[in-house]
């Protein structure tokens, strides 16, 4: 009986969880500007990331994330998704930072990881693109996010121990390279 209401609420949650997300408005496309102006940086706020990595059902909410990920059959829904999860490592990360002690390398792999959703993100924007969507409204999340990713970057910098402020400085390119690239778009 405590199996199938184990699975019972697991279920539900995984059901429940996409359309909470999708509820939400995206930007207005009207007046797009691509660079970002400071106050709106300041105004782009991160996800609360939940669960960090360093808790024992971590791994299931990832299993969620891919699960959720999978689900997602739109592009531009899909880069929205991945922004969203690009944003939550990199707040685990800085989580990590601030009020864990020696966790320096899993908050570094973790914002690595988050990372790699902007990789993702680009894809499926250039995908939402060729479809002849109206993908504006992404563009300019995106642009904030990048440059939210830059100043929070640059901010934990400074809480970085020596010894792994190479890989940190990695991760600043990284970010660099991907505003680079959006710059293409």
């Amino acid at each position: 009986m405590r199996l199938f209401v184990a699975f019972l609420v697991i279920f539900s949650f995984l059901l429940v969880a996409p359309f909470v997300a999708a509820q939400s408005e995206p930007l207005s496309s009207q007046s797009v500007s691509l660079a970002p102006s400071k106050l709106a940086t300041e105004d782009y706020e991160l996800p609360y990331p939940g669960l960090l990595p360093d808790n024992p059902l971590y791994s299931l909410k990832m299993l969620r994330d891919r699960i959720v990920e999978f689900l997602i059959a739109d592009p531009a829904k899909r880069t929205e998704f991945y922004i969203l999860q690009a944003d939550k490592r990199l707040q685990a990360g800085a989580y990590l930072l601030t009020k864990r002690t020696k966790k320096e390398q899993l908050a570094v792999s973790t914002i690595s990881k988050g990372q790699n959703y902007f990789e993702k993100a680009l894809v499926s924007l250039s995908f939402a693109e060729k479809e002849g969507r109206d993908v504006r409204y992404l563009m300019k999340k995106i642009s904030f996010s990048l440059n939210k990713h830059e100043e929070v970057l640059a901010s934990l910098l400074e809480r970085i121990p020596i010894s792994s402020r190479g890989e940190f400085t990695i991760l600043q390119e990284r970010i660099a390279k991907f505003k680079n690239a959006f710059g293409k778009l």
